[in-house]
């Protein structure tokens, strides 16, 4: 039990009422006491279980399940601040070993931006608020570190993470050490399940049966080797349905559109088929028309050939008469000869007319004939058109299901001419459909297009706008750095500082206005501050400087006095004592050894009571002077 890790040290840096404050642990134990709303719970929700996993969904942050409060109202407030960093950690210890292990996360919020997360492992030993410090000062203020800052802070020995999944897999490598990641998180869901206010009281047994039976040890994977090899299958079937679903319905779409594309061709193709019916129809009139004329024309050619050969038979006649005749009545044979001859050239002419008429009837058969022919060469090319086009028209049908196919079927197998003109408007109606969906479609190709453009300039914009916000970001951390820097030598300053030291509550305040600074007036304004301070404080070096010197000039004159008195003493006349006879005998002796002794004894006399009464008269006077 020793070599496991154990809850050590939480703490708090500018998170919720929290500038900095931490709590230990007692043998991993923690017992936090207080009335209703001192933050016990938002103190232990903050922890059990955010700082294990940094999920911070409300629900799961508030031990009663509400959603009502989100992470950002920890760092900003309902009102008041519009940017905060913060952080959690907690510390772990081997207590044998005397090793520590710390995890723990931190957040930044901007008022209308999604919270910035970063979670880090120190691995080193290091311990927050002893050899680490994610802050810096500036005067009296303590800034926390940004992410960059503290990965710089961390070093490369400890874990860092830019995400909340790589945080929690991360903590639960270097700390619980579970085979797999739903370990960690049933292991997480039975924390929050337990941790629910009146557990006794809300939980019937059977809610206790789930939670045990929820935490109970996960079986092995060769236990779980069927059940998971057939959910496997069950995944992959499920895989392959959906993606058949899939390529069902891409399908289905493409056939859609492949149907609409073949009911257009239909209405083209039918159409066409209509004019080469219409084409086929007149070119059967007029072949109709042809036979006729030509049957007519070889009833008249048989006529003209039956009167050509009568009139043969007449002349035949004629000549048989006419040599009867020859020897009876020459004269009336000459008249009737003339009349012959003339009725001969008569027929000849008619004959020769009648030969014109046939030859030029001929002619016309003939030309019929050739138009007949070609008539029916495009007919028979025509029909061949019109079955390939009803071919591809029944294998378009396949795909179009069109209810009118089968009505054109039987139209077309009885070749009638009925009903053409309301298929033709059934199809032209679906044309213009057609041709409205197409304009559609080109409007919408059109419209992504201008979508595209848009979106590729939005995308721009965004670009812009993010480096420009970037830019800002950089601008404002410039601006902090430069507010930082002047505050630490304004404090260096002041402590260095021999004739001019501003108080601290002029340092606070010079300190809150250059947090707040906007411009040169503000500027001004500290200065000014300053200026008046300074001024204030001269002034009173000077007077306490006259002072001191009206004192030098009293203390100068009392040690004139006092010199002057010392040189009255000495110049007084000696006033011979009383001695004793040791006295007496020793300056004899001194005298027969060639030693004056009267100045002798009177220096030490006079030093001896000048030393005495002198040096207290002397104290005395400095202690009055101050």
């Amino acid at each position: 039990m020793s070599n496991r890790w154990k809850m050590n040290r939480i703490g708090f840096i500018n998170f919720w009422l929290y500038d900095e404050e931490e709590f230990e642990f007692y043998d991993g134990k923690l017992l936090l006491r207080g009335q209703n709303g001192s933050g016990k719970s938002i103190t232990t929700q903050s922890f059990i279980p955010f700082v294990l996993d940094g999920d911070r969904t409300p629900s799961r942050l508030d031990p009663f399940g509400s959603s009502d409060r989100r992470m950002e109202y920890y760092f900003l407030g309902e009102e008041g601040k519009d940017e905060a960093t913060g952080y959690l950690y907690l510390e772990f210890q081997k207590e044998d070993a005397k090793e520590y292990r710390t995890i723990g996360i931190g957040q930044r919020a901007k008022r209308g931006k999604p919270m910035e997360f970063w979670g880090f492992v120190i691995l080193d030993g290091r311990r927050i608020g002893r050899d680490l410090w994610p802050y810096k000062e500036t005067g009296s203020v303590k800034i926390p570190y940004g992410k960059r800052e503290m990965k710089e802070a961390l070093g490369e020995g400890n874990l860092f993470a830019d995400s909340q999944s790589e945080y929690k897999k991360m903590v639960n490598q270097s700390l619980f050490g579970f085979r797999k990641e739903e370990q960690y998180e049933q292991f997480i869901r039975l924390l929050v399940k337990v941790r629910a206010p009146k557990l006794s009281k809300e939980f019937k047994p059977t809610k206790v049966y789930e939670i045990l039976n929820e935490s109970l040890q996960t079986l092995s994977d060769e236990d779980l080797r069927t059940m998971v090899e057939a959910m496997e299958k069950m995944d992959e079937i499920q895989d392959s349905l959906e993606m058949l679903q899939r390529a069902f319905a891409n399908v289905r779409s493409i056939r859609t559109e492949y149907a609409r594309y073949n009911q257009y061709m239909l209405a083209k193709k039918a159409q066409a088929f209509l004019r080469k019916r219409e084409e086929a129809g007149k070119a059967k009139r007029e072949h109709e028309e042809c036979l006729r004329e030509m049957e007519q024309l070889r009833t008249d050619l048989k006529k003209l050939s039956d009167s050509l050969e009568e009139l043969s038979q007449q002349i035949k006649i004629l000549d048989t008469e006419r040599s009867g005749l020859l020897d009876t009545d020459l004269e009336e044979m000459d008249s009737k000869l003339a009349l012959a001859r003339k009725e001969k050239e008569e027929m000849e002419g008619t004959r020769r007319r009648l030969e014109a008429r046939i030859d030029a009837c001929k002619a016309r058969i003939y030309q019929k004939e050739r138009d007949v022919k070609d008539a029916k060469d495009c007919l028979e090319q025509d029909l061949d058109l019109l079955q390939g086009q009803r071919k591809d028209m029944e294998d378009c049908q396949e795909l179009l299901r069109w209810e009118g196919h089968g009505e054109v079927a039987r139209w077309l197998d009885r070749e009638l001419a009925d009903g053409a003109e309301a298929l033709l408007s059934r199809l032209m109606q679906y044309k213009k459909s057609l041709e409205a969906c197409k304009r559609a479609l080109h409007e919408l190709e059109e419209i992504s297009r201008k979508y595209d453009e848009i979106a590729e300039e939005l995308e721009q914009v965004r670009k812009e706008k993010s480096a420009k916000e970037q830019a800002a970001e950089e601008a404002a951390g410039q601006v902090v750095d430069c507010q930082d820097d002047w505050i630490r030598r304004l404090y260096a300053h002041a402590k260095a500082a021999k004739c001019w030291a501003p108080p601290e509550s002029l340092l606070q305040e010079a300190e809150a206005q250059v947090r707040q600074y906007r411009g040169i007036a503000d500027e001004g304004q500290i200065w000014e501050r300053f200026r008046k301070d300074y001024e204030g404080q001269r002034a009173l070096r000077l007077e306490e400087k006259q002072a001191a010197m009206q004192q030098v000039h009293l203390r100068e004159e009392r040690l004139g006095s006092a010199r002057q008195e010392l040189e009255d003493i000495r110049n007084r006349a000696e006033i011979e004592p009383e001695r004793s006879e040791d006295a007496l005998r020793s300056r004899q002796r001194l005298r027969e050894a060639g030693i004056d002794a009267i100045p002798f004894y009177r220096a030490v006399e006079r030093a001896e009571d000048l030393e005495d009464a002198e040096c207290a008269r002397l104290e005395a006077q400095l202690g009055s002077m101050g």
